[in-house]
């Protein structure tokens, strides 16, 4: 395309797009061009601004030809002026990564939660397929620590079945008399040695049924530390003598002081300090965490709990019969060389934690650092004397291969 007869001093030309220009059709601007070509002429005193000049030095013809007088596009300033668009589109291009890379890094930083929540595939399907077996609805949990680092962490690694569902803990409620009492001590509340119960009983002896109390009633069938006598009522006296010292009721000072500060907001007590606490799995799990590393006490307070309180005393453990000794510790039931028992034959005998007749289990292995809860719908049976040291065992046995490395904390 070339310049009219009518401006001699057109010697160059350069194309650009029908809309860097206001015209609204190809006659706007010559009467002699076609319907498909537009030509723009310009004289040497026409103004073009330099975004301009770039574009149409850059852009393919397409429906323009605007010819320029050649003193406004001289090859210096042409080459210039490709140089610097040039160069506007390498910051251009190098923006667009940055932002790509900047989103990458986002989306992975929002993965790596979700990745190390993702449960060892073994031990994940162990515990699915044992609590296949078991009657109604089930879920179950595995907690490790890691205690090669300056603090110990826990992580999950693995769980089955219904993690929102509620279920009853029955006697595993009296793990929270336990720690709410530990607690209370270490703020100087309450002392192990405080009179309660019948006469020549201790708190101490309330938590580890040595008080001579029975079953459910007040009256006492035994002196104090002659035996294990599993009580429910020694239990809701403890509660009730912790409440009388705080000055607040148990419900409050459990949720004040371990509840809320666990993170355990599904768990709920109705009635009995002894066996009336309900939760989903997520909750019981913290709980076994803070078991197996305590923040809320120091590890020193939680290992005095996981301590036999007058060793060799003989007693009835519910559901396994006559055991002697009938290990039992300030809260918590110790395992030691019990048989039969609810754990496995893999659990070490300072393995600690308490069963409920509503089908639910937590112990604490602290010599393989890993802890177990389970929740059952279907209420403790024959069933459960065989379904739950099998799990143990099985999950002993995974467990301990774990590579615990780079473990993070799994705390609210």
């Amino acid at each position: 395309m070339s310049a009219s007869s009518n401006a001699p001093n057109i010697s160059r030309r350069i194309y650009g797009p029908t809309s860097l220009f206001s015209a609204r059709s190809p006659s706007a601007l010559s009467p002699a061009v076609s319907a498909r070509t537009w030509r723009v002429r310009l004289t040497s005193s026409s103004v073009l601004s330099p975004p301009t000049l770039i574009l149409l030095s850059l852009i393919p013809p397409t429906r323009v030809a605007l010819v320029l007088p050649a003193p406004l596009l001289t090859a210096p300033v042409r080459l210039a002026l490709v140089l610097l668009a040039l160069v506007l589109l390498a910051l251009v291009l190098l923006a667009l990564v940055l932002l790509a890379l900047v989103r990458l890094a986002l989306a992975l930083l929002a993965l790596v939660p979700r990745l190390m929540d993702q449960p060892p595939d073994a031990l994940s399907a162990a515990l699915a397929s044992h609590l296949t077996g078991w009657p109604g609805l089930a879920a179950a949990g595995v907690v490790a620590c890691d205690r090669s680092g300056d603090h110990p962490r826990t992580q999950v690694l693995a769980t089955a079945g219904p993690l929102a569902d509620r279920f009853d803990w029955a006697s595993v409620t009296k793990l929270l008399v336990c720690l709410a009492s530990l607690v209370a001590l270490e703020e100087g509340s309450v002392t192990l040695d405080d009179a309660a119960g019948p006469p020549g009983s201790t708190l101490a002896h309330l938590l580890a049924h040595a008080s001579g109390l029975p079953f459910q009633g007040d009256r006492p069938i035994a002196r104090p530390e002659t035996n294990r006598i599993y009580s429910n009522t020694g239990i809701e006296i403890a509660a009730a003598h912790l409440e009388a010292r705080v000055g607040m009721s148990f419900g409050d000072y459990l949720s004040a002081g371990v509840l809320e500060p666990l993170g355990m907001r599904g768990t709920v007590l109705k009635g009995s300090p002894a066996h009336g606490a309900s939760s989903p799995l997520e909750d019981l799990l913290l709980l076994a965490s803070e078991m197996l590393a305590p923040s809320l006490v120091s590890a020193e307070t939680m290992q005095r709990a996981a301590t036999v309180k007058w060793p060799g005393l003989a007693g009835v453990l519910p559901g396994f019969g006559r055991q002697t000794p009938c290990d039992w510790g300030l809260g918590p039931e110790i395992r030691g060389h019990k048989t039969p028992h609810w754990t496995g034959q893999s659990n070490s005998p300072a393995t600690f934690g308490h069963f409920g007749q509503s089908g639910s289990l937590l112990w604490v292995d602290p010599t393989a650092d890993l802890a177990l809860v389970a929740l059952c719908s279907t209420p403790f049976g024959p069933w459960a004397k065989e379904a739950w040291p099998a799990l143990s065992d099985a999950v002993l046995a995974r467990g301990a291969v774990l590579d615990r490395d780079g473990m993070e904390p799994h705390r609210p």
